[in-house]
């Protein structure tokens, strides 16, 4: 009888490409990565979770952000997203906003899916990495969907093949490349936490993926999606958490 690591492991296809190296070793891999930009046949994503710290209420839900950063290789220009979800109480927030960051890297790596044959997608989140490496089922996962869904997404890339490498890089150390996307998501989830806060209390956000841009136009655009919630309230039946997203294209080259 099968059990439920031998279903984990039947489906990520890149279990030997779960690279750990001791701090110092990944920070030179690190830096040297982002200092080449882009790299022949390989696409380079970086992620990183953010997480609102102090809720007006103890025992209440947290908004999270998870940010992916890239450069295109057709453009050359550095492309920036920042996924947003409202976690329940007792949820392990900080880990689930970098697993969707992971999730999310993945997703768009499939999105794309040209011009590359390796991918290249750096965390700074270890226990992540060492979950999916050791089959972990991740049963504190607030939804139980990422798991399967990356692991969807990472199939995908394998049977084009198309290769995937997961990198630990340290946190807070330098590395450029990861403190970008920290501060990405952190300044995102800062600035859609006010807006909330201020004009829409109570938004909750399922699954909300947009690029940076004017705090102008992430108000304008949580007022539409704050109407569209209320639309669904008064219909029968909610939409899969994965089928729908809504993004706000941004009027600035994020070039850096």
């Amino acid at each position: 009888m099968a059990t439920s690591n031998d279903y984990l492991e039947s489906l990520y296809p890149y279990p030997d490409n779960i690279i750990i190296q001791d701090r110092l070793s990944a920070i030179h891999y690190g830096n040297s990565i982002f200092e080449q930009g882009i790299i022949e046949r390989r696409l380079v994503l970086w992620v990183d979770g953010s997480i609102q710290s102090f809720p007006r209420l103890k025992k209440a839900e947290r908004l999270i952000a998870a940010a992916v950063r890239y450069l295109d290789p057709s453009t050359k220009d550095w492309v920036e997203l920042v996924t947003f979800n409202t976690l329940p109480y007792r949820s392990r927030f900080s880990m689930e906003a970098e697993m969707i960051a992971i999730h999310e890297a993945f997703r768009k790596a499939c999105e794309i899916m040209d011009g590359f044959d390796s991918i290249l997608i750096f965390t700074d989140c270890q226990s992540i990495l060492e979950g999916i490496k050791s089959k972990s089922a991740f049963s504190y996962l607030s939804n139980p969907d990422w798991i399967p869904s990356l692991f969807t997404y990472a199939n995908m890339l394998y049977e084009v093949g198309i290769t995937v490498e997961l990198r630990w890089v340290p946190a807070h150390s330098s590395v450029e490349g990861n403190e970008r996307a920290d501060e990405l998501a952190k300044r995102l989830r800062r600035t859609v936490g006010i807006i909330i806060a201020d004009n829409l209390p109570g938004l909750i956000l399922s699954h909300v993926t947009i690029t940076p841009s004017s705090e102008e136009i992430l108000r304008d655009f949580l007022f539409r999606k704050a109407n569209i919630k209320a639309q669904e309230q008064v219909q029968k039946g909610e939409a899969n958490l994965f089928s729908h997203e809504y993004r706000i294209a941004s009027r600035k080259n994020h070039a850096r």
